[in-house]
């Protein structure tokens, strides 16, 4: 999971917000709860070009998983479920379902409740929306009040609390390895995103770029530390190619990003960790 910046998501959810708050507002001047229900689970005509818009935040990535696919395989999950929770007698929050804040975007393995065929367990997120304490926000206004189980992309730190080992399988990462609570509900959050369902696609990434790395090893022979590699080096090659596998756009770039800044080699910090925050930062 990669931290979503907000700012980019108010820029690209512009020209939607009025249709969208018009959508809203009369879900919230609905007082017969059957009609409201129906409301909320009519999204606007403008519905599918928010979805597109959306996903282009993060290069048609799945915000949780950080998997690609094409934009019409993504769905805009509602962080807090707009009709139900599950497990409780809950309306939902239907004051936040289209509210631009209350969006991410999600694949469908991550979105849709599911089970794994080989075991007895469930994942995907669903109208899933656990506490770890606080009272259930029943009305606006008291989302304050909770305290979720879920780690959020829009919230950079948790966003940075999940960490991917060599292997492609996600972790809490070692800055939290002392918080019992931080590690609770990466557990769930691990859970309900559906985390695990890429692990075998990170490794193949993370195996790919081992090979790279190899081979500008030996391009690179015994090449001084600290001098610059020319353009045309037989190493240069190898190294964009590891830059293609870590840059923003990439696919499990956080799983990547991970594994590349463990590696020793002074060309590492030089030549890989540097160019895809240039690019972001763009």
């Amino acid at each position: 999971m990669r931290w979503i910046d907000d700012r980019r998501v108010a820029t690209v959810i512009q020209p939607f917000v009025s249709a969208l708050a018009r959508k809203q507002a009369k879900i919230d001047g609905e007082t017969d709860l059957a009609k409201r229900r129906r409301r909320v689970k009519t999204p606007p005509a403008c519905w599918p070009e928010v979805r597109l818009q959306l996903a282009s935040v993060n290069y048609n990535k799945c915000w949780y998983t950080e998997s690609k696919t094409d934009p019409g395989e993504l769905d805009i999950d509602h962080f807090r479920p707009k009709g139900r929770v599950a497990g409780e007698v809950h309306p939902g929050y239907y004051w936040l379902a289209y509210n631009w804040r209350n969006f991410r975007i999600a694949r469908k393995v991550s979105n849709t409740r599911n089970r794994r065929r080989a075991a007895d367990d469930l994942f995907g997120k669903g109208d899933h929306f656990p506490l770890l304490t606080g009272v259930r926000a029943s009305r606006p206004g008291d989302e304050g009040l909770e305290s979720p189980s879920l780690l959020d992309p829009f919230v950079f730190a948790e966003a940075e609390a999940i960490y991917y080992a060599s292997n492609g399988e996600p972790q809490l990462s070692p800055k939290f390895r002392d918080d019992p609570v931080m590690l609770e509900r990466f557990k769930i959050t691990r859970q309900l995103y559906n985390l695990d369902r890429f692990n075998g696609d990170r490794y193949r990434l993370i195996t790919q770029i081992e090979r790279y790395v190899d081979a500008v090893k030996i391009a690179l022979g015994s090449h001084s530390e600290g001098v610059p590699i020319a353009a045309d080096h037989p190493a240069m090659p190898f190294i964009e190619e590891i830059v293609r596998l870590i840059e923003p756009e990439a696919e499990f770039c956080s799983a990547t990003r991970a594994f590349v800044a463990t590696l020793p080699y002074w060309w590492v910090r030089s030549y890989l960790l540097r160019i895809p925050e240039a690019r972001e930062a763009t």
